[in-house]
């Protein structure tokens, strides 16, 4: 969770369990292409401001969204990649 200019920034997994053993092999260092989505709240209402949902992005579990300057950063624990996009 990282709170920043008045939002909160959340990582969504948007799969069950069962998804990432029929779609990934764990046991290998692959990055999977399951759904996911960036979620940034309101501090005080807790109200969402905006939901960015990815469905086939080759990108693996996501942690963390940062954004700086019109781009959101995504880290993740399984994966060999950084990523961002543009909210503009």
């Amino acid at each position: 969770m990282i709170i920043l200019d008045g939002s909160i920034w959340l990582t969504s997994l948007d799969h069950e369990t069962i998804d990432v053993m029929m779609n990934c092999d764990i046991e290998i260092s692959v990055t999977c292409s399951l759904p996911f989505s960036i979620h940034e709240i309101d501090v005080v209402s807790l109200n969402k401001k905006n939901i960015y949902s990815f469905q086939e992005t080759v990108f693996g579990f996501p942690t963390t969204a940062y954004p700086l300057n019109n781009k959101i950063y995504i880290g993740s624990f399984h994966s060999d990649r950084m990523a961002f996009f543009q909210t503009n």
